[in-house]
């Protein structure tokens, strides 16, 4: 079921959408709050966030949208999140190529699945890394050192064996305990017979390592070594797939599994992305995010702020539909307040093309005086930007010769 952001979903309205799923989906707003969607009697209206959503058989695709057509066109807006996923880094891809990206069939799901399971593959190719690493066990032989209270817990019977801690050197380790986790959530999300079947091939490769139960706070502590970079790339995968699973739980409820991204922050990093390769070749300096302290603990910071010409030059980005040349009151607002405190010479608010009319627009905010000094006349220009990537980098760099 393919869908948009901030759209609602019922179960009146979407033929594929049960009241099964509303109740799953229930059930994970009260664990994990109203982060990516609210709840409605009926059905649900998603917010910001786009990926996709597996709530047991059912796979929803939430796509970005950024025109006024009543049919918009899904294949096109599918194509757009696979490429700025892949420009903004959000799903790391090296395995897949440019062809098969953009030709395969099937849902978003069964895409970032082949991404890892691609990736993973290409690490058994390889041959599994060996590490040092902590076992605890019971065994008839004394190596390594005693655990005193476990060993009289379990061993008040049985004399001959010997509750251990110690170190070998093997494949059973962290990363492929991480990795074999990943593969046996996605052995009972996936409903495609294909992709199930290369689990369960990958699977048989990893029948030695144990099986773990994987603390998300233990991605926190991985480090990587020369060793283990190859690793990165398929485990921040599988980072995703497993801090983002719900297993059903109780009776009658059904697993979700939610990769969603926050459709604000991509398009920022977007357009951050393609601004600083154009820098570069201006040799204009950017100031990255810059934060600085309002009030208490809240911060300000600009998605882009840039020095040049002895001048400072702020811009934000706005994943917003205009129709008309007119921000809303709030974005001005901030505008303003960035200006004041970053000292910009002059600001602009990027938002997507909808149109192809006339893409720039220069205004003023109004001269005032404070304490009997005038401020200096500032201005908010407003900037409309393509959403291909030679379409952003064509209209910035049009940008910087505008302001």
């Amino acid at each position: 079921m393919q869908v948009f952001e901030h759209q609602k979903v019922t179960y009146q309205n979407q033929e594929l959408f049960k009241e099964k799923h509303l109740a799953a989906l229930r059930t994970y707003h009260q664990k994990h709050g109203s982060k990516y969607f609210t709840l409605l009697y009926n059905g649900v209206k998603f917010k910001q966030y786009v990926g996709v959503l597996q709530v047991g058989d059912l796979t929803i695709e939430i796509l970005p949208k950024a025109d006024l057509s009543t049919r918009p066109d899904t294949q096109k807006w599918q194509h757009f999140l696979i490429d700025i996923l892949k420009e903004t880094a959000a799903i790391p891809i090296t395995s897949l190529s440019e062809a098969a990206l953009k030709t395969k069939p099937g849902s978003l799901l069964d895409w970032y699945i082949e991404v890892f399971l691609s990736e993973t593959k290409a690490l058994i190719r390889k041959g599994f890394i060996r590490q040092y690493s902590t076992k605890t066990a019971n065994t008839k032989s004394l190596k390594g050192r005693l655990v005193m209270q476990e060993h009289f817990t379990k061993n008040y019977i049985h004399k001959e064996r010997f509750y251990t801690s110690h170190q070998v050197y093997d494949t059973d380790h962290i990363f492929h305990h991480i990795l074999k986790n990943a593969l046996s959530i996605l052995k009972t999300i996936s409903s495609s017979p294909t992709i199930v079947n290369k689990v369960n091939q990958l699977l048989f490769d990893f029948q030695h390592i144990s099986d773990s139960v994987i603390n998300p706070q233990i991605f926190k502590h991985i480090n990587y070594t020369r060793k283990t970079l190859p690793y990165k790339t398929a485990i921040q995968l599988a980072q995703l797939i497993i801090q983002q699973y719900t297993p059903s739980l109780q009776h009658g409820n059904l697993p979700i599994l939610a990769i969603l991204f926050d459709m604000n922050m991509l398009f920022e990093k977007y357009v951050l992305k393609q601004f600083k390769k154009l820098l570069s070749e201006y040799n204009i300096s950017i100031l990255n995010q810059p934060i600085t302290t309002f009030w208490q603990e809240k911060t300000l910071r600009p998605d882009i702020l840039i020095q040049a010409n002895d001048k400072k030059y702020l811009f934000d980005t706005k994943w917003k539909v205009l129709e008309k040349p007119q921000p809303n009151d709030s974005d001005l607002r901030q505008m303003y307040v960035y200006q004041q405190y970053f000292d910009a010479d002059q600001s602009v608010l990027i938002y997507p093309r909808v149109n192809e009319e006339k893409s720039y627009f220069r205004g003023d905010f109004k001269s005032i005086s404070f304490k009997n000094q005038s401020l200096p006349t500032q201005s908010c220009d407003l900037y409309f930007v393509g959403l291909t990537t030679l379409e952003l980098r064509a209209d910035l760099k049009n940008l910087l010769q505008l302001s």
